[in-house]
This record gives C-alpha cells, structure tokens and sequence, in this order.
C-alpha cells in the first residue's frame, strides 16, 4: 500500500485534496476486490494514515465508490449451483426480515427504530446481516441491496442474500409479518435476561434488602414487558 501511494502521489505534502481524491478512488477500486472485510479494514487503515485522511471519511467514500461500481455492473448472477435452494423456508424470525428488508426497504427504514442491537446474535449469519441493515438504516443509508453487497464478506453471504432476492414476497400483510418477528426475537432476548436475572436473585447478599428489592422489581418488569413486545409503525 506504501509503495502504491508512494507511486501515485510522489509529493505527498503538495498533493491538492484533488490529487488526494483522484488517487483513493484508483486505490478503491483496487481494493474493491478484496473479500475479506477485515483485511480490506486493515488496508483502509494504513491508506488513511498514509494520505493524512479522516477514517471515518474514507470509509463512507469507499462504500459510496463500491455502490456506483455495483449499480455500473449491475447485480451479480446468481450461480447455477445455487439456484435451486430460492425455495428454502425462511426458518428463522432474522431471516424472515431480512427478506423483507431486501424487498421492501421502506419498511426496513423502520427497524433501527425499533429492534435493538443487543438482541441479535452477530455469530450467526442471519443476525450479522440483519444487524449491518440496522446499523444502516441508524444512518438513513439504507437503500436495499445496493447497501448490503459492498458490506457482504464472502460468496456464502453472497449467494445467501441473492437467494432472498429470487423469492417473491407473499405475505398478505407485510407489516404483521415483521412484527411478529420482532416479537419473536425480542421474546427469546428477554428470556436470556429473565434467567440471568434469576441467576443474580439466586446469589444475591440476603443481608442487603435495597438490593434484593431491586432485584425483584426488575423482575416485575421484565414480566411486563413480555407482555409489551416492539412494534414497528408506519406514519399515518
């Protein structure tokens, strides 16, 4: 990367913003190609550093440059080998609203504003994507496919979200589908909160009332809650 820059803007200190523009969108487009996020985040590092660029500017720039290359080349073709699993079910509450995000991103909008971060399981393929389209859609970007596929890390994620795109979106009431997901996924988090909270109640200092009495309240509430799931809402 050194001797990248280093060839393509010689006099560093006298480079115009211009000159600096003109060499990381030549650089972006090389490194486009790399698969690996992590290695493209290491990349993007040492060129930041390299040509006394804001990261956090570089970053948006290299996603807005990945996203006019995708729209140029059109989207990828799905590979033949793969074609045939369009018709798996959609077996899991992430998985379910990532289809709609796909093809409703209207709707997608609404999720940052409603499902939380913390209940989804970013080592599972469907709660990596489904929070990447959260963390989105935080930022106003979210605008479908064109968003995710620079943020995909293999062919597998690949493959995966172009599947989504082949099915049609049947149901009736998208809207009720999306909140009975929300549900779904809120539910099994306030279960895991539920059974770390009896945990704490079971080990807690007898000798300290306050804090058992604390203890107890969040359980009340914990219960309530269960009984007031997240719902999206659209404008009326």
């Amino acid at each position: 990367m050194k001797f990248a820059v280093q060839s393509l803007l010689p006099n560093m200190g006298q480079a115009t913003p211009r000159d600096k523009a003109a060499t990381l969108e030549t650089l972006y487009t090389a490194l486009a190609g790399c698969d690996s996020a992590i290695v493209r985040g290491e990349y993007l590092d040492e060129l930041a550093h390299l040509t006394r660029t804001d990261r956090s500017a570089m970053e948006s720039d290299f996603r807005q440059h990945r996203q006019r290359d995708n729209r140029a080349q059109g989207p990828r073709p799905l590979p033949p080998a793969q074609e045939n699993k369009s018709n798996e079910k959609l077996t899991s509450a992430e998985s379910v609203l990532l289809f709609v995000a796909l093809h409703r991103p209207d709707l997608a909008q609404f999720y940052a504003q409603t499902i939380e971060h913390e209940w989804l399981d970013p080592s599972k393929r469907d709660g990596r994507l489904l929070g990447l389209i959260l963390a989105e859609s935080e930022n106003d970007h979210w605008e479908g496919v064109e968003t995710l596929e620079p943020l995909l890390e293999n062919e597998d994620e690949r493959n995966y979200i172009y599947q989504l795109l082949t099915r049609e979106l049947s149901f009736e009431d998208p809207v009720q589908a999306v909140n009975e997901c929300i549900r779904r996924i809120f539910e099994q988090h306030l279960k895991g909160a539920q059974q770390a909270l009896e945990e704490r109640i079971l080990n807690a200092n007898s000798g300290n009332p306050e804090q058992t009495r604390a203890l107890h309240h969040e359980r009340i509430r914990l219960r309530r809650l269960k009984h007031q799931p997240p719902q999206i809402e659209l404008p009326t």
